[in-house]
């Protein structure tokens, strides 16, 4: 089983099933630490669920496939085995498909998701496989530079310089392998099965949205009044969705902008 750890008070039949868990999921290279400041405010409100998904973190030795069917079906059977009801499902990045497809799974259990910056990195044009990014290098000292170029883009003048570095680090020095494999079978994901995927899901989906990625695999930050591809395809395929611009921040929200997740995710579970 994936590495997870309970902050607050302990999910499961112990809670009011009229009180949520937040199951709070991370991105791509990151692990459940990128969620500390964010569990240490809502802890004193609710039950929390914070997870290395496999191949991060403390999860990091559990073998492949490494895939986003895979780091789902391990939600599905953590929030199973946890025999958690009620739960609110948060991702950021590469997290915002891990919990689309576990809820696509569990209809009964997840009441509600939260979409931390998302993004959709591959899509079909004209029957083809469209990816707006340059190739992964072969070399992996190459693909340490390639990591470490598109981390750059995640960040503001604001970020902290420290989380920031120690981010990027971590990102670095991933097991390439485990990196090529996730981003490769992410990107055939978002285009084959993500927005089936959205379309079928029946719970509402709240939506933050602070960067988004141009057609030449770019990362720019958000502004209001724009049009982006990927929010006017959340908008086509999800039921019920939610969205707000969050201008002038990085793709962390949660550590940018702390307060704008916090305040969206306390009235959702207060609801």
């Amino acid at each position: 089983m994936i590495y997870h750890q309970t902050v607050g008070q302990k999910p499961g039949s112990d809670v009011p099933s009229t009180l949520p868990c937040i199951v709070l999921v991370h991105g791509l290279t990151c692990d459940s630490s990128d969620w500390e400041l964010l569990s240490s405010r809502l802890a004193a409100q609710f039950p929390l669920l914070v997870v290395d998904l496999r191949g991060h973190g403390q999860s990091s030795g559990l073998s492949g496939p490494y895939s986003i069917p895979s780091l789902a079906n391990d939600l599905v059977e953590l929030l199973t085995e946890k025999d958690i009801v009620n739960a609110i499902l948060v991702g950021h990045s590469m997290g915002t498909r891990v919990i689309a497809a576990a809820a696509r799974e569990l209809p009964d259990r997840v009441s509600r998701l939260v979409f931390v910056d998302g993004s959709q990195q591959a899509y079909k044009k004209a029957g083809k496989l469209a990816v707006p990014r340059r190739p992964m290098p072969t070399d992996n000292e190459q693909l340490k530079a390639y990591v470490e170029k598109m981390f750059d883009s995640m960040f503001t003048e604001h970020s902290d310089s420290s989380i920031r570095k120690a981010i990027t680090e971590r990102a670095v020095n991933m097991n390439p392998d485990v990196f090529r494999e996730l981003v490769n079978n992410m990107l055939h994901w978002d285009a084959e099965e993500l927005e089936t995927c959205l379309a079928a899901l029946t719970q509402p989906v709240s939506i933050l949205q602070s960067t988004t990625i141009d057609d030449s695999g770019n990362r720019t930050l958000v502004k209001a009044g724009q049009d982006y591809r990927y929010l006017q395809m959340l908008a086509a395929q999800i039921k019920q969705a939610n969205t707000k611009l969050v201008e002038d921040c990085g793709h962390f929200i949660q550590l940018d902008q702390i307060d704008v997740l916090e305040q969206l995710i306390s009235e959702l579970a207060g609801e």
